[in-house]
């Protein structure tokens, strides 16, 4: 009887499954490898074929086998289109990819990619005049995203490592931010709180108050339902955020709850707002289209924010607080009052939705500087008439 042929050990196996569909099974680096759905033998002895070579060039030293890989250019298609289940920001990855990456990496493979493309890709957007250097710091970040999945599937894509990781700090510095969160404009004034307040129409005016004196991002409040407010305590069930017109998770992915004393100015007005109101829906609904019944999609947009709060700004001849107008205006002026009052910055980390005080440190240096307590300002108004407690006037 002739004796069973056995393989070598470690040089995988080719099978067919119960579907009828062929497999391969391998080892690697100490882990089991498994690629299905081959329509033939043949393509996966093929496919195996590959995959030994492969590990003999490794064993020799030699660099890989570039030849069959896919285009960088075919493989961020299929990533954009997962991360659209999965992350919020998958379309200005998809920006960045399309505008700044793609004519510069789409036609190389991964193994192409190392510290020198990536220098040329940055030198290169450093002469557009138009591209801050935020900007190229976030494209290198969705780079650097982008290759962490391909590592992932080393056999598939040919990345092996994350050329990103690896950078120099020489070229680092080139797209370092020059931003100095210090200098970041807020209003320095509860009284130009107040009067910005009062200049505000309504509803922007009490969206405006809610951003001012709980810290919220705008999607936040924009998100806001009646259900989820309970000026009595006070509380401010924290749970959603508009985005693109849609309801979505936070940025965090963490709900929270506000309550204490700094909410104390929002209560006679989300009083006076839920009589006005009904008390039901979205505290800040859609502007209605003249189709009578029909609102402008599902959620107020912030561009009718924006639209109001810079003519108010120049009535009142405050700074213009560029870039991030309402930003600087709401949640930047309640952050950097809550730390000139002396308050900790945990405490702020939980109100902003910060998942670490890192982020919050960047308010830091408002520590010591003379203000009062943020919830002592009175925003309580009539038709006309804006009227500050006496702790609060300035």
């Amino acid at each position: 009887m002739a004796e069973k042929k056995r393989r070598t050990r470690g040089s995988g196996r080719v099978y067919q499954e119960p579907g009828r569909s062929w497999a391969v099974q391998w080892r690697e680096n100490g882990q089991r490898r498994y690629k299905g759905a081959f329509t033939s033998k043949a393509l996966a002895e093929a496919f195996m074929a590959a995959v030994r070579v492969d590990a003999a060039r490794e064993v020799a030293g030699l660099p890989p086998d570039k030849r069959g890989l896919p285009l960088l250019r075919d493989l961020a298609a299929e990533w954009i289109a997962r991360r659209q289940f999965t992350h919020r920001s998958w379309a200005d990855d998809r920006g960045r990819w399309n505008h700044h990456l793609a004519p510069h990496f789409g036609k190389l493979r991964a193994p192409d990619v190392d510290t020198a493309s990536i220098r040329a890709f940055v030198e290169a957007k450093i002469q557009e005049a138009e591209i801050e250097k935020t900007t190229i710091g976030l494209c290198v970040r969705c780079l650097s995203t982008f290759f962490s999945d391909l590592c992932e599937r080393p056999r598939e894509t040919g990345a092996a490592r994350n050329p990103v990781a690896g950078l120099p700090k020489s070229l680092r510095r080139l797209y370092k931010s020059e931003h100095d969160s210090r200098f970041t404009p807020y209003l320095r004034r509860l009284g130009d709180v107040a009067a910005l307040y009062g200049e505000l129409p309504e509803p922007i005016s009490i969206a405006y108050a809610v951003g001012v004196c709980a810290g919220l991002r705008t999607g936040e409040v924009l998100a806001l339902d009646w259900n989820e407010v309970d000026e009595a305590e006070p509380r401010i069930d924290v749970r959603w955020q508009a985005l693109n017109g849609k309801r979505g998770p936070l940025k965090d992915d963490e709900a929270r709850i506000l309550q204490g004393e700094y909410l104390a100015p929002l209560v006679p007005i989300l009083r006076a707002w839920r009589l006005r109101t009904g008390g039901r829906g979205l505290l800040f609904p859609p502007e209605l289209t003249r189709t009578p019944g029909r609102r402008m999609g599902k959620y107020m947009t912030p561009h009718r924010l924006y639209g109001q709060l810079v003519p108010a700004l120049e009535r009142l001849h405050l700074p213009a607080l560029s870039p991030k107008p309402w930003y600087q205006a709401t949640r930047h002026t309640f952050a950097s009052h809550w730390v000139r009052a002396g308050h900790p910055i945990a405490g702020l980390a939980h109100v902003l939705g910060h998942s670490t005080t890192w982020v919050t440190e960047r308010y830091a240096h408002q520590e010591g500087g003379a203000t009062e307590d943020p919830w002592r300002l009175s925003l309580t108004r009539d038709a006309t008439v804006i009227a500050l407690s006496p702790r609060a006037r300035e």
